[in-house]
């Protein structure tokens, strides 16, 4: 098939023939006929499809193959549809339906409270940054040597501490250290339970609890201290109760037994920045930890030590180069 003429084959049909049959063979599959449609017999929509053909056609040179045919069919009849797009039937808009009025919210109070009116002990993990203050506290065995060390650090620097001591390490040895330590004014005592069964005490089993803190508070009354004095703070151990708000049993037990304050931490030396060389810090990672965690916020950190010659050692190192730049070491509810 060459140019625009298509050549007369064995049963003599042109190029108009053709495309005529071609067109009235898909008019009657469209409109569901079986029979072939006589050529010479041609309805008015066979007519105005042919002149579409043959204008479109006429000008381009035409399809070279059967396929071609079928598409450029297909492009015609889309396109008539584009230039005469059938007349939509209007549909009905539906009357809105009446929205009933809004039932008043109650309005939320400002602050919710997470625990019930009945609590009273405060939960504190840090103070307000900005303040250049430092609230430094130490948990767990009561060494002798270790208290012995403190005070003095405390006495040289004019720093104030809270011991979290474990109820059963307490000893005769250490009772005269213990109230000369909290004599100083330098150093006050807090209840870190008997046993320091974190296991045991993670289940916070509100017996457990009450068990682990009397037999504390007995310990230490022993020792001549007041229970009023006793009863000013109180860490659990590993924390046990004291994340997310307090635990509600934990609270529960010591606000009914009149402890102030469940003390937190923000900062814990032992497990962020300990690092050893020969059991010994390396003093370049001690100010590492005062740059990121303390002069980041320029104070209001609750700092978590514990009774070993490591923590202790680098104490010095600290409390000298946060003294040198301002900053105040007090009382966690000071902060």
């Amino acid at each position: 098939m060459e140019g625009k003429n298509l050549e007369k084959g064995s049963g003599g049909i042109t190029r108009r023939k053709f495309l005529r049959l071609l067109v009235g063979t898909l008019l009657g599959l469209f409109l569901g006929r079986t029979t072939i449609i006589s050529i010479d017999k041609k309805s008015n929509k066979q007519k105005e499809a042919e002149n579409n053909i043959e204008e479109i056609f006429g000008e381009v040179g035409g399809p070279e193959t059967l396929g071609e045919y079928y598409e450029e069919l297909i492009k015609t009849e889309e396109l008539k549809k584009l230039k005469h797009p059938p007349t939509k039937t209007p549909t009905a808009t539906p009357s809105p339906t009446p929205t009933p009025s809004p039932t008043a919210t109650p309005k939320t109070p400002e602050t919710i409270s997470s625990t019930p009116e009945t609590i009273k002990t405060k939960i504190i993990y840090r103070g307000k940054p900005g303040t250049k203050k430092i609230a430094i506290t130490f948990d767990d065995s009561a060494n002798p040597n270790f208290l012995r060390r403190l005070l003095e650090i405390a006495k040289k620097h004019n720093v104030k501490m809270v011991w979290f001591l474990i109820g059963r390490t307490v000893t005769e040895e250490v009772k005269q250290i213990i109230i000369e330590d909290v004599n100083s004014g330098f150093i006050r005592i807090g209840n870190h339970s008997f046993s320091h069964n974190i296991s045991e005490f993670s289940k916070l089993n509100p017996q457990y609890i009450e068990k682990e803190k009397n037999e504390w508070l007995t310990k230490f009354k022993e020792l001549g201290f007041e229970e009023e004095k006793l009863k000013l703070y109180f860490r659990p151990p590993g924390g046990a109760g004291g994340y997310r708000g307090g635990d509600k049993n934990l609270l529960q037990v010591l606000s009914e037994n009149g402890y102030q304050y469940l003390c937190m931490w923000d900062t814990e030396f032992i497990y962020t920045i300990r690092k050893y060389y020969e059991g010994k810090y390396i003093k370049e990672n001690v100010l590492d930890i005062l740059r990121k965690r303390i002069y980041s916020t320029e104070g209001g950190n609750l700092v978590l030590f514990h009774f070993n010659n490591v923590d202790i050692e680098a104490l010095e190192d600290i409390l000298e180069k946060l003294k040198s730049d301002g900053y105040e070491f007090v009382f966690p509810e000071e902060l």
